[in-house]
């Protein structure tokens, strides 16, 4: 019986002729290759794909690998990728995912068009990976809910305060929109009508933004830091006050 086994294993019809893989955006068929560490002619039938699959799921880009055999002679890769979403600054730029994990340092053309996580530092993400993450997360649900609405103008930086919560900063001007925590479609409905208010009798547009504060207790209305770009600079910002109904 053992004989008839390893003759079976040994036998050039099972031996690895091919890789099924379907590249995807950072993974050609010769990363897989490399990173699975088979050649063409190994025995099939010898090949531990979880080890195959654990190997592949090492790179930076891939989310989850499984690697399955197809007799008589082929290897079947399948791979998820990751979705760059954001980058966190963590002493440095890096990419995160959906799940809100940073998987590598970002290259210029990777961080190109994503809007920053700020606010936690890379010490404190070492110590407290979980929830970090989750900060990273909730920071990428509030800007998801942001854009919800088409035509918000877009979002450059989201700034966590753990004890205080979230800010957004527009890409354009710069202004800080403070939401804090909780209720964030109402806040966000409330500067959709500031907003519209600012550009229509505001010179400057968005540029006449500087801090909205939507974080502060319900009831009565809502400050509105403004930028005066035509006083002298040791002047004080401008302000208004907006109902918040």
């Amino acid at each position: 019986m053992r004989f008839g086994i390893q003759h079976v294993v040994n036998s050039s019809r099972f031996q690895l002729r091919a890789i099924a893989f379907s590249p995807t955006p950072h993974l050609g068929q010769s990363d897989v290759l490399t990173l699975a560490q088979v050649v063409i002619g190994d025995k099939l039938l010898t090949v531990d794909t979880d080890a195959v699959a654990a190997r592949i799921a090492a790179h930076p880009w891939v989310k989850s690998a499984r690697a399955s055999r197809r007799l008589p002679a082929t290897l079947v890769v399948e791979v998820t990728e990751r979705r760059a979403v954001a980058l966190a600054a963590l002493s440095g730029l890096y990419l995160v995912d959906e799940g809100g994990r940073p998987f590598k340092r970002a290259r210029m053309d990777e961080a190109d068009g994503l809007p920053v996580l700020t606010g936690i530092e890379r010490e404190r993400y070492a110590q407290m990976r979980e929830v970090s993450e989750a900060a990273f997360r909730e920071a990428l649900a509030v800007l998801g809910e942001y854009r919800g609405r088409a035509g918000r103008p877009p979002v450059g930086e989201i700034a966590i305060d753990p004890g205080y919560g979230f800010s957004l900063v527009l890409l354009e001007g710069g202004a800080e929109i403070r939401l804090g925590r909780g209720n964030f479609s109402k806040k966000l409905a409330q500067f959709d009508r500031i907003l519209e208010a600012v550009m229509a009798k505001e010179s400057g547009g968005l540029s006449a933004l500087r801090i909205v504060y939507l974080d502060l207790p319900e009831g009565g209305r809502i400050p509105v830091l403004l930028r005066d770009n035509n006083a002298d600079k040791s002047s004080p910002p401008g302000a208004a006050q907006f109902a918040k109904n």
